[in-house]
């Protein structure tokens, strides 16, 4: 117990072994979709690319990959 949030791995260990994160895996709506950003054929970068997505705190500067579609104006702030 260190008293801090662990900090999601995107679940590293089943990447590895060639599945998705576990809570992709277990989404019964398909909400989530992981994937590859950098592959332009990939099922994520389609998306990203084809509807308006937003990501949390850009003007920070710490380039998060975590896309939203939807998100509501008040998370974003």
């Amino acid at each position: 117990m260190t008293g801090a949030a662990d900090k999601c791995t995107f679940c590293v260990h089943r990447i590895k072994l060639g599945r998705l994160p576990a809570c992709v895996e277990a989404c019964p709506t398909r909400a989530r979709v992981f994937g590859d950003l950098s592959d332009p054929n990939s099922e994520i970068r389609k998306i990203v690319d084809s509807i308006q997505t937003k990501v949390l705190k850009p003007e920070t500067g710490a380039e998060p990959q975590i896309y939203y579609h939807a998100l509501p104006e008040v998370a974003s702030r």
